[in-house]
């Protein structure tokens, strides 16, 4: 299996989520397709997973998803994160009512959606 491996960045000095850039030969500069650069040091880059969500959406690592969990007493729709850990992505939950915990991202990413990221949508990580 292929996988594509593929970068967005968020600019926090102009509140920007690009993914159209290339990064220097010496890894200090970042630029993006209309030739602007910054220090590589102000950026947050986020990594591309690989999968999409159930609407063929791409997910990248920030991103922040809702999942359905079900338990005892019903469904329950819970926000997590994406975050990158040990070689691995997982889905990190936000705020539960229900035990959850880190998983992993497939095959649970078909069943999820990207509502926004963590940069973008500061909001959803604080309910």
């Amino acid at each position: 299996m292929k996988r594509e491996i593929k970068f967005r960045a968020w600019i926090p000095n102009v509140g920007w989520l690009a993914d159209g850039f290339s990064i220097s030969m010496d890894g200090t500069e970042w630029y993006d397709d209309n030739s602007h650069s910054w220090p590589l040091s102000d950026i947050e880059l986020m990594q591309f997973t690989g999968l999409h969500d159930k609407n063929g959406k791409e997910i990248y690592e920030g991103d922040i998803i809702t999942y359905r969990w079900e338990d005892r007493k019903g469904d329950e729709v819970v926000n997590h994160v994406i975050k990158w850990d040990n070689g691995r992505f997982l889905i990190c939950p936000i705020r539960s009512t229900v035990q959850t915990w880190n998983i992993h991202l497939y095959p649970y990413n078909e069943e999820s959606e990207v509502i926004g990221n963590i940069y973008e949508n500061p909001e959803q990580l604080n309910p």
